[in-house]
């Protein structure tokens, strides 16, 4: 994440897909303001672009909302040109284990000694 001041951030995205056929790259950013509200906006190559809006809820932003709309800039005679999603997501609190603290979250990707 990169601070553009006190209430706004910008973070970077970037994509790579594969079904080892075809693969896809997309790169975008998305500005968060207050940590509540987001808008950002992604570019598909040779398919779409993308254009993302949202907002955090609760006390900890650990509900959000989101909406997105992808615009076809590539093969609009064979699909629809624009799709709609709708983003929900909630964040679950981290386990707490003696004394209140919090544990670390173990990935798999990574051995932890």
């Amino acid at each position: 994440d990169y601070y553009l001041n006190d209430e706004v951030k910008v973070t970077p995205t970037a994509l790579w897909r594969s079904d080892f056929v075809t693969s896809a790259l997309e790169g975008g950013a998305i500005f968060t303001y207050t940590e509540k509200y987001w808008l950002g906006g992604s570019y598909r190559l040779n398919d779409a672009g993308i254009i993302i809006a949202g907002l955090s809820m609760l006390k900890d932003n650990s509900l959000r909302l989101g909406y997105s709309l992808d615009l076809t800039t590539v093969g609009q005679t064979a699909k629809s040109p624009t799709s709609h999603e709708v983003l929900i997501s909630y964040a679950l609190p981290a386990p707490k284990l003696f004394g209140g603290k919090k544990t670390p979250v173990r990935t798999p990707r990574f051995r932890h000694q």
